[in-house]
């Protein structure tokens, strides 16, 4: 891992550690990194998303063995599977000394021409994995930009009547929503962003259009202009 310098020092350690593990294992293809790996952007506080391409012969064997490879891997203090983010091909882990969170996402080599991002090849098998993104590219599912306006309005005015009454735990609770469908589908849309990148990953798709239209500015200006008991 030493020629990827941009690795914070656990992180490299981590992967210095891993990967030899995998590659004993003649039913892994390959492995892949997503996320901020892609961008180089990573820093002490990122996780790791690590793509696991499995031979699709042996899929079900290795999914019922995946905590004890995570096991393997380091320290594990705790690993669930992803269900609650629609992923039950997901591990997510903890692991200790240091501690570092890393998702160990478990595919067969067909799913894994099916992507958002085109992630980085750290080692694989016969470049089975680089020919699978080169002739499959990672494509986003862009934003249906009318049915975020039929609902943005409505919404917008209902957390401006939270805000008037002083329920900042509601708005709280509801802004992540309101990022997840709103804020991020419409920039993604806005900015064009690169197909096999997403906004995620790259949030410097978002600063231009973030710095030229300046979005919470103007919905700062809109709520404050709307009236919260029209007449």
């Amino acid at each position: 891992m030493n020629t990827f310098p941009f690795l914070p020092v656990s992180h490299r350690n981590f992967m210095d550690k891993a990967i030899p593990i995998l590659k004993k294992d003649a039913r892994i293809l390959g492995v892949a990194v997503g996320g901020s790996w892609i961008t180089q952007s990573m820093d002490e506080y990122s996780d790791i998303d690590l793509v696991i391409i499995i031979k699709d012969s042996n899929i079900a064997e290795v999914m019922g063995e995946r905590m004890a490879i995570a096991e393997s891997l380091g320290k594990l203090l705790s690993g669930f599977t992803g269900e609650h983010v629609g992923e039950p091909r997901l591990l997510i882990c903890l692991y200790d000394k240091p501690l570092l969170h890393v998702d160990l996402k478990f595919t067969g080599l067909a799913d894994f021409a099916k992507r958002i991002e085109d992630p980085f090849v750290v080692w694989e098998r016969n470049a089975e994995l680089s020919l699978t993104i080169k002739n499959n590219p990672g494509t986003h599912p862009m934003p249906n930009l009318q049915w975020i306006e039929d609902r943005f309005w409505v919404w917008i005015h209902y957390e401006a009547a939270k805000l008037a009454g002083v329920n900042c735990w509601r708005l709280w609770m509801d802004w992540p929503s309101c990022a997840t469908w709103f804020w991020a589908p419409f920039a993604m849309s806005s900015t064009a962003s690169s197909p096999g990148v997403s906004v995620a990953s790259n949030p410097s798709h978002l600063i231009p259009w973030a710095t030229s239209k300046r979005p919470c500015l103007h919905m700062t200006e809109c709520l404050a202009e709307m009236p919260l008991n029209p007449p």
